[in-house]
């Protein structure tokens, strides 16, 4: 995958308790091969659990939100369905994350400033 990158970090007071299981990626872009759009994923379990990590980068722009579906069902049933721990019910917890593009349109008053933005400044 380009860009799409996944570290999972682990306590070490744990370590020798965290056994890999499986790790994978499937890509989703241009044809399938693009390697810009799709995810990696890794699946540890830890005293007796399995916890599976997705790191995902979907299709961008407001008018591509049946493709950005369309391309979370692909990588739920090619990623996650065909790995030996079975899939994304198989696990005990998944956490998924990355840039999965989708937004919030709301008007700009019910939104209000950006926490970062600067305070307006008055005209005098």
């Amino acid at each position: 995958m380009v860009g799409v990158m996944l570290a999972v970090a682990v306590r070490r007071r744990i370590e020798k308790e965290v056994e890999p299981v499986w790790s994978d990626s499937l890509g989703c872009g241009l044809m399938g091969a693009g390697g810009n759009k799709g995810a990696v994923a890794a699946s540890v379990r830890v005293r007796g659990e399995e916890l599976c990590f997705v790191g995902a980068h979907l299709a961008a722009h407001d008018q591509h939100v049946a493709e950005r579906n369309a391309q979370y069902h692909e990588l739920v049933q090619g990623l996650l369905s065909d790995a030996p721990c079975a899939h994304v019910l198989g696990h005990d917890a998944v956490v998924w994350a990355g840039d999965l593009n989708y937004r919030i349109d709301l008007p700009r008053e019910l939104v209000g400033p950006h926490p970062a933005s600067p305070a307006p400044r008055r005209a005098w």
